[in-house]
């Protein structure tokens, strides 16, 4: 799995003038011819480039969303094993079956 993340990395990165859009590399793009770039893998008629833009995407989202920087701005106050429980519980109604 991981030779072909790699080799996703490698065309995407350096694939552009192979596709005919542009003489750079992704990294070396411009905003916008990044945006054009990224539209093209998203909707194209070969099936390689859109699983690899649906690939690449995803892992940025689990990254972004794993990130403690994105939580506030989404409204996740965090893992919620570690914000302990709310409430007080003081055991009422339990019944010990021993």
């Amino acid at each position: 799995m991981g030779q072909e993340f790699t080799l996703l990395l490698i065309v995407f990165e350096y694939g552009a003038p192979l596709f005919g859009l542009i003489f750079k590399r992704f990294t070396r793009m411009r905003n916008e011819e990044q945006d054009r770039y990224l539209a093209s893998w998203r909707q194209s008629g070969i099936p390689f480039k859109r699983m690899g833009f649906q690939a690449l995407k995803r892992i940025a989202l689990t990254a972004y969303y794993a990130s403690e920087e994105s939580w506030t701005g989404i409204g996740y106050a965090g893992p919620w094993l570690s914000r302990g429980y709310p409430h007080s519980y003081q055991g009422h109604g339990i019944v010990n079956l021993r």
